[in-house]
């Protein structure tokens, strides 16, 4: 690698293993450490899912209270 060339970023490990205690990667399916399944707010699908459920219920709020 070249003195300009920058090494890629490392991917940030926000979650930890409810079974070892390890610091897991965004969006793997089982801890690299143990092998353990990961929690469902580690997968990438959850929080797309969350934030639109929200936004229904939310939304299905202000029609409630606009026609109710």
């Amino acid at each position: 690698m070249s003195v300009n060339e920058k090494a890629p970023p490392q991917p940030e490990k926000k979650f930890g293993c409810p079974a070892c205690g390890a610091k897991m990667t965004f969006g793997l399916a089982r801890c690299d450490s143990c092998g353990e399944e990961a929690p469902i707010y580690n997968r990438r699908a959850f929080w797309p899912l969350f934030y639109a459920s929200l936004a229904a219920v939310v939304l299905a709020l202000v029609a409630w209270l606009v026609i109710g």
